[in-house]
């Protein structure tokens, strides 16, 4: 169980510090950091934890309670495992607003070269 958490706790660490966004930017770096950042699932977004749902089935005699599943809160975050030599990117281009879409006319700024390191998790390819 240590070794698994501690792969964890490493894989959630990206290979350069996270990229710093000024206010109103508008990059693939941005983008990029705004579909990384982390991200906390509560309320109805919580996880089920099948280690608690097995704890509390070893704890307790009711059977109906152990039929249900523990949620709990968690954290998410998607960081690239394997870099690939191209990468492909799509860029949403509409917005959800309360009465439907609306189209994004942004432009979007792209380097030539793209660094991922703050991008990829630390026990990366």
């Amino acid at each position: 169980a240590r070794l698994r958490n501690e792969w964890t706790a490493r894989t959630l660490i990206s290979l350069a510090p996270r990229y710093e966004t000024s206010s109103g930017e508008c990059s693939v770096y941005s983008c990029l950091n705004q579909f990384t950042q982390s991200e906390l699932l509560t309320g109805s977004n919580k996880w089920v934890c099948d280690n608690c749902t097995k704890n509390r089935k070893k704890r307790e005699d009711n059977e109906e309670d152990n039929k249900k599943p523990v949620y709990t809160n968690a954290s998410k975050q998607f960081l690239i495992f394997f870099p690939p030599m191209v990468l492909t990117l799509h860029l949403k281009r509409f917005q959800q607003t309360l009465v439907g879409c609306r189209k994004l006319n942004k432009h979007v700024v792209f380097p030539l070269v793209l660094d991922l390191a703050p991008f990829c998790s630390s026990t990366s390819l």
